[in-house]
């Protein structure tokens, strides 16, 4: 349950003055349905989350963490400090192919049809800009550098996920993480579902409920699944940001 607003509070708003009063104020409302639930009932089958997308991938905020001065890449980062709060948080990542993601976080921030000569552009600076500091610190520093980052018109960091993976996995343990492959997602979503309610310590949906929640023929989904095609980009495109990313993706197998 609750409202789909992300709430960019552990990479940004905390380091622009909203107190964590403000954080947990934003899930207010699912606190008191969940009280409502145990006062009634003696217990409580709902979950809520924070569904900032960026807290993965963020290379914004760390060099601002107590332990990070003077580094040029995060001794601490953001998963150190949600695990500080020694509750059991539940982290859920949904990855789909970086290049796919790329497209579609693309895709979302046009107000008109996109432009593939424009996004080629795109792509082709901030694939040398990368490259070129590949060629003078680690990939984990260019992954973490908020500099580079800015520069380019489009986040390519965001796909180096082995970079980031190595960082959650090494802060929370294998029964707090869950990875879903967005493409498992969109072919299988009734088993996908199971598995991720089973994750969430949810008591089991029954085929009706399922198939409200599995249902490919809405609007959302269809047009989640069209953000993510590569049809109408140029083909070069496609292969520049599928070399780039294949080495992050080797590691993440290693990784994972």
């Amino acid at each position: 349950m609750g409202h789909a607003e992300q709430i960019y509070w552990w990479d940004l708003g905390r380091h622009e003055g909203k107190t964590w009063d403000w954080y947990r104020e934003n899930f207010q409302r699912e606190v008191d349905q969940i009280l409502l639930d145990i006062n009634q009932y003696k217990s409580a089958s709902k979950v809520f989350g924070d569904s900032t997308s960026t807290y993965f991938a963020s290379p914004t905020g760390w060099e601002r963490l107590s332990g990070n001065e003077d580094c040029d890449e995060p001794r601490i980062t953001l998963a150190s400090h949600i695990r500080r709060l020694r509750v059991k948080g539940l982290i859920l990542v949904v990855l789909p192919h970086p290049t796919r993601r790329l497209l579609a976080e693309y895709r979302a921030s046009l107000k008109s049809k996109p432009s593939p000569a424009q996004f080629h552009q795109y792509v082709e600076q901030a694939i040398n800009t990368y490259k070129a500091c590949f060629a003078q610190y680690s990939l984990r520093q260019c992954a973490y550098n908020k500099t580079v980052a800015d520069s380019v018109k489009i986040s390519l960091h965001e796909g180096m996920y082995s970079t980031y993976m190595e960082d959650w996995k090494r802060i929370f343990p294998p029964e707090q993480f869950k990875v879903i492959r967005f493409e498992d997602y969109v072919t299988n979503m009734v088993p996908t579902l199971q598995s991720l309610y089973a994750f969430l310590g949810l008591p089991k949906v029954d085929d009706a409920q399922l198939a409200v929640a599995a249902n490919p023929g809405t609007k959302e989904f269809r047009e989640l699944v069209r953000n993510h095609n590569a049809g109408g980009f140029l083909p070069d495109t496609i292969r520049m940001l599928n070399d780039f990313y294949q080495p992050f993706l080797n590691t993440l197998g290693d990784v994972m």
